[in-house]
């Protein structure tokens, strides 16, 4: 620039006439000493905000970052309401880690944080390590921010879903519930009694818990499935005022469901004022919980009863379309799914999944196969469509959308993997089943073992397929032994369909078949708890025909109520039925 040149007259021209890179290329040539004015400033900002969502569009978190640099570097430097920019577009480029890298950038030029600061650093978490979840722990710990509940709620959310942070901490002064939330949640999966012992001291403390910390509690009753503990929370939290928040209240409902108690989350709703009983997040948890327990017919009722009086929301038509899947009831799922196709609601991905799960569960596939290519769907789209080939038995369809599914979730292989080759198995294609096998060890993936919980005198005990860990395990051999015998003399045979490998003999089949978790898991609640009274098991799979069949029996000759939570919903056996009515 010649001496006699004003380059911020420039520069705001460049401004106006919208050109973000002249303006950003100039102001690099004024000499950092120059002071300049505030409509300056301003235009830097403002182009600045612009170049910067250009290059998230273009993914080159490189440049975005020398940008960022430029501007600490220069005499304007980034604000507050910048750097949150900056964040939020960085953070959908780059891992946790490099995304904490620029937090700390902002904290050592003395900017401080609000919550709008920590929302793109938490979305980033979603595929964080352990070292990095630990990091973002003291950072959110430290932060001094005041965040508004659904924020932290996310934040307590994320600790629930990775968990296993036990690394120490002094507790003594920790003096906000924050960071007592975040302990609560990252103790849910290593060590869920901990975590209650953490509410305790927190309220020991005289630190009132917020509705972050009861999502928290919440998140390890589900992982301990432990209604006893459940109830004592619930008793704790309806002495709080946040027994009336409505996003608690259906947190609090969905919990019960999950751990299998229909009649006190129905005595929940029903205590509920209608105003609150037709609050969108209260009803959405409702439906979700009759769906779950089998319910189908009252969730529609209710879905009804609700959108008579306001408009369906995104959790209220996802909840509905889900208990349908659970009830088979096609007609009913169709009639809303249509419905929702107006002015004013957005279908999104997770409707058309719970439609085209409805079609898969009643064998329907074209008709759901046709709803994926319209939609082009995501990875959860091609493995309820592979789920559906199980259940319609179609092997032939199933290995071409094993493919599909394959190319669009290379992050879950394992569960495509062993969904195939129990399709192919189902055909007695064993060999094909075991080429499948052979290929999912060859590329590294380990398949989720299977594993049933079962609740006995508020103790939880754990067995897995052949399990001869247990004390007892000789007598609880002998009691399945003894009801075998009476079962076949009832004339009940076992599901062969459940087999998934070949046998030298159908003795050693059966064999195989009795030996499945569940039902050990089975013969030691009868072992251990009182005649008649009711067995409540937790099973992190799918249930399988044979364990399914039998459990019917089994609650008709024991005259026992048999409750099993599966990775999709609760089946609540009695007198040789099933709640599901066979369809699962």
């Amino acid at each position: 620039l010649d001496e006699g040149t004003h380059p911020e007259i420039i520069l705001n021209m460049y401004s106006k006439c919208g050109a973000p890179y002249d303006v950003m290329r100039l102001f690099r040539s004024i000499p950092k000493s120059r002071k300049l004015g505030d409509f300056t400033r301003s235009s830097v900002l403002r182009s600045s905000m612009t170049i910067c969502k250009e290059l998230s569009a273009s993914r080159d978190a490189s440049a975005l970052r020398a940008l960022i640099d430029d501007l600490r570097t220069s005499s304007i430097r980034p604000d507050l309401p910048l750097w949150n920019y900056f964040l939020n577009e960085f953070a959908r480029l780059v891992s946790l880690r490099d995304t904490m890298k620029m937090y700390r950038l902002m904290q050592e030029d003395g900017v401080m944080p609000d919550s709008r600061t920590l929302t793109p650093i938490v979305s980033a978490a979603k595929n964080a390590d352990r070292d990095d979840l630990i990091e973002l722990r003291e950072i959110l710990s430290t932060s001094q921010v005041q965040m508004d509940t659904i924020l932290e709620s996310s934040i307590i959310g994320l600790y629930l879903k990775h968990g296993a942070l036990d690394t120490p901490v002094d507790t003594s002064t920790l003096t906000h519930p924050m960071p007592w939330n975040l302990l609560i949640a990252s103790s849910a999966t290593s060590d869920p009694e901990h975590g209650l012992v953490l509410l305790k001291e927190m309220m020991a403390k005289g630190i009132v818990p917020t509705i972050p910390t009861w999502t928290a509690v919440l998140g390890i009753c589900r992982t301990l499935t432990s209604l006893t503990k459940l109830i004592e929370v619930k008793d704790m939290i309806s002495r709080t005022p946040h027994i009336r928040d409505p996003f608690l209240i259906g947190q609090l409902i969905n919990t019960l469901a999950e751990c299998g108690d229909t009649s006190i989350y129905q005595d929940l709703f029903d205590s509920l004022s209608i105003e609150e009983r037709q609050n969108p997040k209260v009803a959405a948890a409702m439906i979700n919980s009759l769906g779950l327990a089998g319910e189908s017919h009252k969730a529609v009722q209710l879905y009804k009863w609700v959108t008579n009086s306001t408009c369906p929301t995104d959790h209220l038509a996802g909840a509905v379309l889900n208990a349908c899947s659970h009830g088979g009831l096609v007609d009913e799922a169709k009639h809303i799914y249509n419905s929702l196709k107006r002015p004013g609601f957005n279908l999104k991905m997770v409707h058309h999944n719970a439609m085209m799960d409805v079609l898969c569960r009643a064998k329907r596939l074209d008709e759901a196969e046709a709803i994926a290519n319209t939609i082009q769907g995501d990875e959860i789209t091609w493995m309820i469509l592979l789920s559906g080939c199980a259940f319609a038995r179609d092997a032939s369809r199933a290995e071409r959308i094993a493919e599909k599914a394959f190319k669009m979730n290379p992050r879950n292989q394992a569960a495509i993997y062993v969904q195939l080759s129990n399709i192919l198995a189902k055909e007695k294609r064993f060999d094909d089943a075991v080429r499948v096998r052979n290929q999912m060890n060859k590329s590294g993936i380990k398949k989720i073992p299977g594993k049933v919980w079962v609740e006995v005198d508020g103790k939880i005990t754990e067995f897995i397929v052949s399990d001869t860990r247990h004390p007892r395990n000789q007598d609880i051999r002998q009691v399945l032994h003894r009801l075998f015998d009476q079962m076949y003399k009832e004339g009940w045979k076992h599901d062969h369909d459940a087999v998934r490998r070949s046998f030298e003999s159908g003795e050693a089949e059966q064999v195989h078949l009795c030996e499945h978790a569940e039902k050990l898991a089975i013969g030691y609640a009868l072992l251990e708890s009182p005649e008649e009274s009711p067995i409540k098991l937790v099973n992190n799979l799918r249930v399988c025909d044979d364990c399914h069949s039998a459990t019917k029996m089994i609650s008709k000759l024991t005259n026992r109520v048999i409750k099993v939570r599966d990775a999709n919903r609760w089946h609540i056996f009695k007198k040789g039925e099933c709640s599901c009515n066979d369809y699962f």
